[in-house]
């Protein structure tokens, strides 16, 4: 027969002498719900990371996906950093299950290229110069020199033009100073511009002597580069003690230009010709 249920309670009075209570428990379970998903940084450069974090409800398993990125776990809420290998906007996507259903959510990770430094050359050629020669501050009361940035010939110019633009910037820089001095502002640059140097010996290749940085300064700021490439031994403001190939080349082309045996030998008639003898 069919018998009443009022309020979960059963109630059976069968034989009218006895009352039966029959007490039934309903479970539900609820679908699977994510409450957030994301990405910090949202952005990155290539090579960098990123943490992915979530929190979902009611689920049995999460799954993660994405750009080599496939996690399966039971952690209701949590995070794990990616390292993504490719560029672009990347997409994620979580999914959130238990047996009554799924829940998904998804998000953008957007990875830039890293920025290029500098281009490089094949067979000895290489990116482009750069150089900061110094310039007068239009109003110098601290005693300082500002710095202007020019570039330099790029990789495809030849050794004279580079030779060229850097005797012109060493020949502007002694100017500035000379400027700078006459206004009372100590700047000390050695004997690179105007400086009397003392030769007292011979010299010659594959020597090392403090007086080879001296003969280096001179052809330096006379307009015989011992070493084009601006930071390199033997450039501007990078002479060595050190007499090698560069210094007997440079050497060689001042003596040609006035007349001396070049030979690459600092000797006494170069010495004598420079007025040091």
């Amino acid at each position: 027969r069919t018998v009443p249920i009022t309020n979960g309670i059963l109630t059976d009075n069968f034989n009218d002498s006895a009352v039966h209570i029959y007490v039934i428990s309903i479970s539900q379970t609820l679908s699977p719900s994510v409450s957030s998903f994301s990405s910090s940084p949202s952005t990155l450069t290539q090579g960098g990371s990123a943490t992915l974090s979530w929190s979902v409800t009611n689920a049995s398993s999460v799954v993660i996906s994405g750009d080599a990125l496939n996690l399966t776990t039971s952690t209701l809420a949590g995070s794990i950093s990616v390292t993504p290998d490719t560029t672009g906007n990347l997409p994620y996507t979580l999914s959130a299950s238990n047996a009554v259903g799924t829940s998904t959510a998804s998000l953008s990770l957007t990875v830039n290229a890293p920025v290029s430094s500098g281009g490089g050359g094949g067979g000895g050629g290489g990116g482009g110069y750069y150089f900061a020669p110094p310039t007068p501050s239009s109003s110098p009361g601290n005693g300082s020199l500002l710095i202007a940035s020019s570039t330099l010939p790029s990789s495809s110019s030849t050794i004279a033009s580079l030779e060229s633009t850097l005797s012109s910037l060493v020949k502007e820089l002694c100017s500035l100073v000379q400027e700078a001095q006459t206004k009372g502002i100590p700047v000390n640059v050695g004997s690179l511009c105007g400086g009397t140097p003392s030769f007292t010996k011979d010299l010659f290749l594959g020597m090392r002597d403090p007086e080879v940085k001296e003969l280096q300064i001179y052809l330096n700021t006379h307009g015989f580069i011992v070493n084009p490439t601006p930071t390199y031994a033997g450039s501007p403001g990078y002479e060595t003690s050190y007499f090698g190939m560069d210094t007997k080349l440079a050497l060689e082309k001042f003596q040609a230009s006035h007349g001396i045996p070049a030979t690459g030998y600092f000797g006494p008639l170069t010495r004598g010709w420079m007025g040091r003898g």
